[in-house]
This record gives C-alpha cells, structure tokens and sequence, in this order.
C-alpha cells in the first residue's frame, strides 16, 4: 500500500512541472487605440488600450500599469481611467492638445502582467501661418476710388493647410467689420503646402468719409479660425490739412488741438486715430482745445464733421 503512493505520488510529480511548462503563456503586448480627426491629426475624445490575446482569457494578463513620460512629453495632458493591475483587460484614456497653436509630442508606455509592453510616440502638428506683412495701411483713398494690395502668407509649419473658408471678420472684441473693403483669393490651389506661400487681393473703396478696419481670416474644416492681417484706411472728401487756416474747423499748435469756434456751429463729433485706423480719443466741439502733449512722436488724424485732418507730432 505505501509503494502503490509514493509511485503515484511520484508520477503526480514528475508530470505536474511538464503540464506547466507546456501551458501557453501571454506573450502578446497591450494595443493602444488612438482616436485622431480626419483632417487635423488631433487626437480627439477618449481612446483606449486593449491587453492581448482579447480572445483568450485565460492566458491574456491583463493591464498592469500604464507610463505618461513627462520629461520627454510636451504641450499634451493625458489621464487615464481607474483599473485594477491584472483584471481589467482594457482602459480608457485621454490625451489633449493643450495649445493647438504649438508643435506637440507625447510618450506613453502600456504594459500587461506578464511583462509584455508597447511605447508609442504621438506626434501633433500645428499650422504655422505668417503673413509677409501683418498690418495693410491704405492710407488715404479719396470716396468712389479704389486701391488694391496684393497680401501675401507664408505656411512655414510642418503639414499643409487646407484653406476651407476666407473672409473679412474681425476675431478681436470692438473691431467692427467695414464693407469697404473686399478680398480675393489669387492662388487657385485651396491645399496651402508647406514652406509655400498664397497670395489674396485686399482691395480698399470706401463709400463714405472716415476711418474704415477689418481683418482677413483664414479657417479650415477643423479648429483652425485666425485672424492673419489687419486692414485699414481712410477716406476724405476734403484735402487733409495741418495748417492753421481762418475757415477750418481745427489748427494744431504743437501739443493742443485746438478748435475753431467760430467755425464749428452745433455740438460735433471730435475723434483722434492713429496711422493703424484705431480711436484713441473722442469728444464733442463744445471742448476748445485738446491737449495730446502726452501722444508719442508720430502722425495722428483728426476726424470732425466730414473732413478728416493730418497732424503730426514732435
């Protein structure tokens, strides 16, 4: 009876070990799944990583940790939901652009249980548009002329811009658009590729006096609106003066505006612009004299009634 158990014993012993050995093992690393837009290449809302083999649970191990490099990572967030290391074959996590006006780069590992594990780099793009010339000045455009400017915006990103929508707007809180001013798209390519540039013709006829400003915006189908160049001008039906002369409305001593009551009947509208068509000032005809001693060195406009007048400072 004790021969008869240690032998069986003895087989349970020796066959155990190899039925062990022989069991497959989990030797297939974690998959991420990084979910992107079409056209941008930004990843978007949540993706996931799965644990391999997905069909054969009983020898997948599962997730066991997951690695966000943050030394080697730049301008991404990334956070993952809550697992517990070898049961949960799945996670869900999150990875962000945090300025989509910048280049971005993120390094994450995922491993399982058993050892097995993925590192991937994400690599995101941004566009890089700049115009040759920020700010067009068309300076003085008589009512019923028109002047043309031929702008001109280079893509020195990594990846092509695919123009979807150009137009006058203005993205800037208290900039109003001005209808005077009409654009053009030249290039007939709508793909802006990369180190090239594209040419658009801003044309400027305005149908009343004053001050007029805009911008031209370039979007495409995904987040992308900016507003590249701004545009302003200015028009007169009167000949811009700067002397002091008996029969108009303002003279100019130096540092003080000053206005001509005897000429100014009624209760007018003042304003003051600088040469980029933006308001730094605006009163009524009632006040004598405007002091701008504190104005920086430079050329200003004065608006009053329907003349527009030129002075400049030292």
């Amino acid at each position: 009876m004790n021969k008869k158990f240690s032998f069986s014993f003895l087989l349970i012993f020796i066959i155990l070990p190899n039925l062990l050995q022989s069991q497959p093992k989990d030797t297939l690393p974690p998959v991420p799944h990084i979910i992107k837009t079409e056209c941008c290449g930004l990843p978007y809302g949540v993706s996931y990583v799965v644990d391999e083999p997905r069909n054969n649970p009983p020898i997948r191990s599962n997730i066991g940790w997951i690695m966000f490099y943050e030394s080697k990572s730049f301008n991404f967030s990334f956070s993952h939901d809550n697992f517990t290391p070898g049961k949960d074959d799945s996670v869900a996590f999150t990875l962000k652009v945090i300025d989509d006006k910048l280049d971005a780069k993120a390094f994450i590992t995922f491993a399982d249980m058993a050892g097995n594990d993925t590192t991937i780099e994400i690599e995101y793009f941004a566009i890089k548009l700049t115009p040759i010339k920020s700010s067009i000045n068309f300076g003085n455009v008589p009512v019923g002329s028109e002047k043309t400017i031929n702008v001109d915006i280079y893509n020195y990103g990594t990846r092509n811009f695919v123009l979807d929508n150009i137009s006058l707007d203005s993205l800037q809180p208290n900039v109003l658009k001005k209808d005077d001013f009409s654009i053009e798209l030249i290039s007939t390519d709508s793909v802006f590729k990369t180190n090239n540039y594209i040419s658009i013709q801003a044309t400027y006829k305005p149908t009343k006096v004053g001050f007029s400003k805009s911008y031209i915006v370039l979007s495409d189908r995904c987040n992308y609106k900016e507003s590249l160049v701004s545009l302003q001008g200015y028009s007169s039906l009167n000949n811009i003066n700067s002397k002091n002369e008996e029969n108009e409305l303002i003279s100019f001593d130096g540092s003080q505006i000053i206005i001509n009551q005897n000429v100014v009947i009624g209760n007018e509208l003042v304003e003051i612009y600088d040469t980029y068509a933006n308001k730094l000032y605006t009163t009524n005809s009632h006040k004598s004299a405007i002091n701008i001693s504190n104005y920086s060195t430079g050329v200003y406009f004065v608006r009053i009634k329907d003349k527009i007048y030129k002075i400049a400072k030292y």
